[in-house]
């Protein structure tokens, strides 16, 4: 009897090895084809690529899961018009994400935009986010207005489940900011999902702001805050997470 139960228990565990590394094998796949996607869908415009700005951030975080975590975020712009593509990276221990964001303009303030973000270090979970979408911005004088939407598509891989998770949810977003003294931009926004953030429940909004300051034509500093809700429903609204930080931004000569 001992026998049948070691050897019953040794299957299992086998078929469990067998299933995890199958499944981490095909997402790794995944994601490595997501990351060299903006090089292989752009071969024609690859190489002319020139760099935008870099950006430096450091912040706060506090979660549900957990307070005052720092946070250390890096962002690299490139551009080959019409094409535009953002590559950031995040650390949040023990939390790590990877996000591209593409854009491509396709008239004055009207364009076709794309976030590929994925997270992972939490419970040995891989969270992944896709969206495309458009984006349609206004200019009135000193004051700028936009808004998207699109389709967010979210997949979460955990260990102890056999089959991950999906979920599709609308994208939206809307901006509102303002520019004063040439130097001083203010801006005012809500969204489902941003560089490093994202929203996987269907009406689940960021609500945030970024003031940004032009010291000379080559670099700028900045302040941002957001917070991110939870379910919109009439029984709670809950702040599941926010983050405050501060950024400078390297512009090279051109």
């Amino acid at each position: 009897m001992q026998d049948y139960t070691d050897s019953t228990m040794k299957t299992g565990i086998i078929r469990y090895v067998k299933r995890l590394l199958g499944w981490r094998y095909r997402l790794a796949t995944l994601l490595c084809l997501l990351l060299l996607f903006p090089v292989l869908g752009y071969p024609c415009f690859a190489s002319s690529m020139s760099l935008q700005d870099i950006t430096f951030q450091i912040g706060r975080h506090d979660s549900i899961v957990k307070e005052h975590a720092p946070s250390v975020a890096a962002v690299v712009n490139l551009e080959s018009s019409p094409y535009s593509l953002a590559i950031g990276y995040r650390n949040r221990m023990p939390v790590h994400d990877i996000s591209l964001y593409g854009h491509r303009t396709i008239a004055p303030n009207f364009g076709i935009v794309t976030y590929v973000h994925t997270a992972f270090g939490t419970a040995d979970s891989i969270l992944t986010d896709f969206v495309i979408g458009y984006e349609q911005g206004f200019m009135l004088k000193n004051l700028s207005l936009s808004y998207a939407l699109g389709l967010q598509a979210s997949t979460s891989f955990f260990p102890f489940l056999e089959r991950p998770l999906f979920n599709a949810s609308p994208y939206l977003a809307a901006s509102i900011g303002y520019t004063c003294f040439n130097r001083c931009k203010v801006a005012l926004f809500t969204t489902t999902n941003t560089l490093f953030e994202y929203a996987c429940q269907s009406i689940s909004p960021i609500l945030g702001s970024t003031c940004t300051v032009s010291i000379s034509n080559e670099f700028e500093i900045g302040a941002t805050y957001f917070l991110q809700l939870s379910d919109v429903s009439p029984e709670a609204v809950l702040i599941t997470s926010k983050e405050v930080g501060v950024y400078g931004t390297y512009k090279p000569k051109k």
